[in-house]
């Protein structure tokens, strides 16, 4: 099990950045920015999780069209 400031940096830094995404949604002038925001937090996060524990190093380019999509959806 992780240290507990191991687990709390973690959150903290995955609340931030969800924030951030829904900041900038809004900023864009997203519908839901909530929404796109918490999406594109998931997009991050995957993209992260495939090109570390995979060696995808595409994951970040499939993630950009994802993201595309999502708020090309919503705008």
């Amino acid at each position: 099990m992780a240290a507990p400031m191991v687990v709390t940096a973690v959150q903290t830094h995955k609340i931030a950045l969800r924030a951030l995404l829904t900041e900038l949604a809004e900023d864009a002038g997203v519908r839901n920015s909530v929404a796109v925001g918490a999406q594109l937090a998931v997009l991050f996060d995957g993209a992260m999780a495939l090109a570390t524990f995979a060696g995808d190093t595409d994951a970040a380019l499939h993630a950009r069209k994802a993201a595309q999509a999502v708020l090309a959806a919503e705008l």
